[in-house]
């Protein structure tokens, strides 16, 4: 259940909040880290690593449990460049970008390991990262997401400073082929549309919703697989039919099966069509292996550039992913819990959301014989009142 869906709830919120007002926090911490990418030897703080041109580097440092931000700055505009952060093994945040960015995640105390990727040419970088430790007391938003909804219902209604505009809970049973006549509030994109793995490769996968797209025991389902009569990967991208909408809030309860070789990136596109400069909202973005999901904030700016969310939920199991878009900032949520806030560049401009679905963004096609289901229970959307 959303995190404001019920009185209950915004009091339990409410009390979280006061309580971690008054809470003691230990001291933040600033450390930097300065090193050279793309040739030669790159230099991070007082160690010195010979690496091979076009390689990464790495380096590790100590954080207290709470949170980092890492903001990036380089000294010229050769090429993109991306840091990932990640934990025992386990990716945290990660952001690319030509002439600066940042990224920010929740943190355990332990090793914080920074890998920043290679360059066009050779790339000084500056890495400014801030670890805010969490208060003393339990954090009122984990560092990693384990709960489960105690509610699988539907919000009904509005909420407070938000007007409910869309709401569709699939009780209507829709077989293949006939999904959109049977939900007439969704459209899809269409027969022919390639995915975005066309940029890859020459067999991508092909929207076709009479092919993909059912509903079933309160739920929409999404079939990815390959038809051998067609002869082609087939996909989906179901869309909401909303009002023109500068921000709002976006919510739906999801779960996908394993399917080795197809990606999910349900995403709020701008109305212009204009990217990067648009900017772009995906969640819960990623690949179908069984690993987690993420959100990512991408910049409106010419230079591009995003901001990463890691949900550390599985993602075969049922969860509440939200989007809360607001003038300057971008939040998201897994289960009513915060994962993180995105405050660069946020978009300003119309956007619409789809519910896509595709094949992996690799030169390498999935087996023919991967299939398998994408299933939502219901979707919501509102508008700032």
């Amino acid at each position: 259940m959303l995190g404001m869906a019920t009185p209950q709830a915004n009091a339990a919120i409410a009390g979280a909040v006061a309580d971690s007002a008054v809470a003691a926090r230990a001291a933040v911490t600033t450390k930097v880290v300065k090193g050279v990418v793309g040739t030669g030897k790159v230099h991070l703080s007082d160690r010195l690593l010979s690496v091979k041109p076009s390689k990464a580097s790495s380096k590790s440092l100590s954080v207290a449990a709470g949170s980092v931000n890492v903001a990036t700055t380089f000294s010229n505009r050769c090429g993109p460049v991306t840091l990932t952060l990640s934990q025992a093994g386990q990716q945290v945040a990660k952001a690319t970008g030509r002439s600066g960015f940042k990224a920010s995640a929740p943190v355990a105390s332990g090793a914080l390991k920074m890998t920043v990727g290679s360059a066009a040419c050779r790339t000084s970088y500056k890495l400014r990262v801030v670890n805010t430790p969490a208060p003393t007391m339990t954090p009122t938003t984990p560092a990693i997401v384990t709960s489960t909804p105690t509610s699988t219902a539907m919000p009904v209604g509005d909420l407070p400073g938000w007007k409910s505009v869309f709401a569709q809970d699939f009780n209507t049973p829709a077989a293949l082929g006939s999904f959109l006549t049977t939900y007439k509030d969704f459209g899809a994109y269409p027969y022919g549309y390639t995915d975005t793995s066309r940029n890859l490769r020459s067999n991508p996968g092909y929207y076709h919703p009479e092919k993909t797209l059912s509903a079933s025991n309160g739920a929409m389902d999404a079939w990815l697989h390959y038809d051998a009569t067609l002869g082609k990967y087939l996909v989906a991208a179901p869309k909401p039919l909303l009002p023109t909408m500068t921000y709002g809030r976006f919510a739906m309860r999801l779960r996908a099966d394993s399917i080795p070789g197809y990606k999910i990136a349900p995403l709020l596109w701008p109305d212009s069509g204009s990217w990067p400069s648009g900017g772009e909202i995906d969640f819960p973005e990623g690949d179908l292996d069984g690993t987690s999901l993420a959100g990512y904030a991408h910049w409106a700016n010419p230079n591009g550039g995003q901001d990463y969310f890691n949900t550390r939920v599985d993602p075969t199991t049922w969860h509440v992913y939200e989007v809360i878009w607001t003038p300057g900032k971008v939040q998201f949520l897994v289960d009513g819990k915060s994962l993180g806030v995105s405050t660069t560049n946020v978009p300003s401009n119309p956007m619409h959301w789809v519910l896509q679905m595709e094949t992996e963004i690799s030169s390498t096609a999935p087996s023919t014989n991967a299939q398998g289901h994408v299933q939502i229970d219901w979707v919501k959307a509102y508008s700032m009142a």
